[in-house]
């Protein structure tokens, strides 16, 4: 993997069946995983979260062969993993904001309850 080099451009390999890899201009190497659910093919690719690499914080090649076959194992199921867990963390983010915006504060009630919070006798 080391041993392909960026270009002006953006470009492809194909490592492993329905796993490619993106390199990048500015030398990024993300990890493609491209699936078929029940016929359909158009569109469906999927981007392993971290970079491909070595270091810290990035996915090694065995791994992101593991992950990519184990997406497609649930593509051949009928499951589309990657538009479920999108679906799951949106419902989560949405959960979220309805439990932080229940108080009903504006910001303008929530300075007032800051400064209140912070008077001192003295302040007046």
């Amino acid at each position: 993997m080391d041993a392909h080099k960026p270009t002006t451009g953006p470009y492809k390999l194909a490592l492993d069946r329905g796993l490619q890899l993106r390199i990048a201009p500015d030398s990024g190497r993300t990890l493609l995983v491209r699936y078929t659910v029940k016929g359909k093919t158009a569109g469906l690719q999927y981007r392993l979260s971290r970079e491909s690499g070595k270091g810290w914080g990035q996915i090694r090649l065995a791994a992101g062969c593991a992950e990519a076959t184990r997406i497609r194992a649930l593509a051949r199921d009928g499951i589309d993993w990657p538009a479920q867990e999108a679906n799951r963390l949106r419902a989560e983010a949405e959960a979220r904001e309805v439990k932080d915006g229940d108080d009903g504060l504006t910001l303008a009630m929530a300075v007032r309850q800051c400064v209140d919070a912070r008077r001192r006798a003295k302040d007046g």
